[in-house]
């Protein structure tokens, strides 16, 4: 169903801001301290702005689907949990968009 549609993009999400922020940035942080040494530079960080800005963008966009579904079950009362999960998904989306810019 849609919630665990959600669930699923979330973890793809988190798993695609892990490679950029703990896998990318790192290294390209290593690249410049070693060309700062007299290593060769390369750059990238262009590179790197750019998926975190798209990242953005995406956390950005789910997040607004899960406010509007918020806004949606608050008119039309579906039986369930569905207050609950949403409020999850919400705690989870923000989350996410807090470790992208902190």
């Amino acid at each position: 169903d849609l919630s665990e549609q959600h669930q699923k993009t979330l973890g793809l999400l988190r798993k695609q801001q892990t490679l950029i922020l703990d896998e990318e940035l790192i290294q390209w942080k290593r690249r410049q301290q070693l060309a700062g040494n007299g290593g060769p530079h390369e750059g990238g960080l262009d590179v790197l702005q750019s998926w975190c800005e798209k990242l953005a963008d995406l956390i950005w966009q789910n997040r607004q689907q899960i406010r509007r579904c918020e806004h949606l079950t608050q008119q039309l009362p579906l039986p369930g949990p569905m207050e609950e999960l949403l409020n999850k998904l919400n705690a989870d989306i923000t989350d996410i968009i807090s470790a992208l810019v902190t």
